[in-house]
């Protein structure tokens, strides 16, 4: 009987596999080579069932998630029910995509953590070869916070990639195990979402990944005659002595620069990148091999930076648009309404001891009227004041503050205190008006609200940066609960940022108020001629 079972276990292993059998053998080596991969932890990898089901993933996914390996063994992590509905269409696309090429491109989108919280990931995936229900996804963390973390991410990646590389050259000498790792390294580049590009010393591109070709609008067949020695672009960029370094073994990190590229689809477009030279070695030699370049494209962020400041330098037009048609309007005043006025004053001055026999009605009502044309006289010169003050066109800022310091004190009492500690004689004509305005407004707050007795105004200059602070002992306020209609506040804010400075607003009930604004200092114009 033991002989018999004997003959049938050998004519079992004996036994040619089938057509299945067969395929079942390779796709267990295909997922074996998925594996190696999936334990370095470079990036997020999961393997995914079409059914919902994660069938494996890595330490960084799990991480990510906020789930344990506990919970991916006992199958209770699902990426249908960590994806939230409105990615829903989203996924479809991307199936719809798998279907047709067999990958896709990769997408952001948004997972929700065990704990519920969520985290914004950027993912791209293919079905495993052959294969219809199953893939493999690779992950990254796209989280704004974690913005400032990707470039240390991408050193470690790069120096695991340099490791294993360096683990295969040892373990494995054979030229067929060699390939393999090629062909390894070849799918986890193509499978990044960083575009990348590695380099021979002579400056001649010798692989690119796919999000490099997306980036560029061009292949690998493309730049076969390209050198970057000879890129004038980029010299003049200083890109390439930043290579010289990679190559004498330095890891190098690439400032942001604006690149045109100049062939394919994409001829002509500029594209603001950074990233980093990571040198790859010979173990033996220590010599330099290959050059990897990562790039970071931050072209919308860049652009959106330009947007902001061309807003900014048209709304600083604006600004002098109005200064000067409020100075424009105060010279017409004073040299129209309020000398006609004055005139008629002098005249009745000059009239009144004749009229001394007048009826009593008759003089009662030009006295009413010499004390009308008095009142007429005061507003219109505090109308000047308020549209713009002469001082600050014939004196300047400072001697502009100290004039509207004497009359509040006259108006109001308040005891104001000013302390001015500068060096410059004028300022830009618009911020010396914004920066006034900013004095006037914080002065009319206290004013109105504070109930304070005493304020005091600092104006410092510190470097290229001017410090003014406007301070009052009064009954002070919460910031977080000023009425949307109050414009005093977000005013003076918002002149600080047209200057390319900051202002703040502190205020505790019973402590008082302090208005501070710092903006860089901008000379007269010399150059600059007076409106009207």
């Amino acid at each position: 009987m033991s002989s018999f079972v004997g003959q049938q276990l050998g004519s079992n292993q004996e036994r040619p596999l089938t057509p299945p059998e067969e395929e079942l053998r390779s796709l267990r080596a295909r997922k074996l080579s998925y594996r190696e991969i999936m334990d370095s932890n470079m990036v997020g990898i999961l393997v995914w069932h079409v059914d919902g089901r994660i069938l494996e993933a890595n330490d960084a996914v799990l991480q990510l998630t906020g789930y344990s390996r506990n919970d991916l063994e006992s199958g209770r992590i699902d990426w249908q029910r960590m994806t939230p509905p409105e990615y829903a269409e989203r996924e479809r696309q991307a199936f719809r995509e798998l279907e047709e090429t067999g990958s896709c491109i990769p997408f952001e989108k948004e997972y929700i953590r065990k704990n519920g919280s969520r985290v914004q990931v950027l993912l791209g995936g293919s079905f495993f070869h052959g294969q219809r229900d199953e893939g493999i996804c690779f992950i990254l963390d796209n989280s704004e916070r974690k913005r400032s973390e990707r470039v240390r991410r991408t050193a470690e990646l790069e120096q695991a990639n340099a490791d294993l590389l360096a683990q295969v050259r040892e373990k494995e000498q054979a030229q067929t195990a060699l390939r393999r790792s090629e062909a390894r390294m070849r799918r986890l580049m193509d499978q990044s979402t960083m575009p990348t590009e590695i380099f021979s010393p002579d400056g001649h591109l010798t692989q690119v990944n796919k999000a490099w070709e997306r980036l560029m609008g061009l292949t690998l067949a493309d730049v076969r005659e390209y050198s970057l020695w000879f890129d004038k672009q980029l010299a003049d960029l200083g890109i390439v002595d930043l290579f010289r370094r990679a190559l004498d073994g330095e890891a190098v990190a690439t400032p942001e620069i604006p690149y045109v590229i100049s062939r394919g689809i994409y001829a002509g477009q500029r594209r603001w990148q950074s990233g980093l030279m990571y040198p790859i070695k010979d173990e033996a030699t220590g010599a330099v091999e290959e050059v990897v370049v990562m790039h970071q494209d931050v072209t919308d962020r860049k652009l959106a930076e330009e947007n902001l400041q061309r807003e900014e330098h048209y709304l600083r037009k604006l600004l002098q648009l109005q200064e000067d048609d409020r100075k424009l309007v105060s010279c017409e005043i004073h040299d129209g309404f309020l000398q006609d006025v004055t005139a008629a004053q002098l005249l009745l001055d000059t009239a009144l001891p004749g009229l001394a026999q007048a009826a009593p009605a008759a003089q009662r009502l030009i006295e009413r009227a010499s004390e009308l044309i008095r009142k007429g006289m005061r507003e219109a010169r505090q109308l000047i004041g308020d549209l713009r003050p002469p001082l600050i066109d014939d004196c300047g800022l400072v001697e502009a503050i100290r004039g509207l310091i004497a009359e509040e004190r006259g108006r109001s009492g308040i005891q104001i205190q000013f302390f001015e500690r500068v060096n410059f004689t004028r300022l830009d004509s618009i911020l010396e008006g914004g920066l006034f305005r900013i004095v006037q407004e914080s002065l009319s707050n206290a004013k109105r609200h504070s109930g304070s007795d005493v304020v005091e105004i600092w104006l410092q200059q510190v470097e290229h940066m001017l410090r003014l602070t406007v301070r009052d002992e009064g009954r002070g306020f919460d910031p977080q609960k000023v009425p949307d209609d109050r414009f005093g506040l977000a005013g003076i804010r918002r002149r600080a940022q047209i200057f390319g400075g900051e202002a703040t607003i502190e205020s505790y009930l019973g402590e008082g108020t302090t208005v501070r604004v710092e903006v860089p200092l901008l000379p007269a114009d010399p150059s600059a001629t007076p409106a009207g």
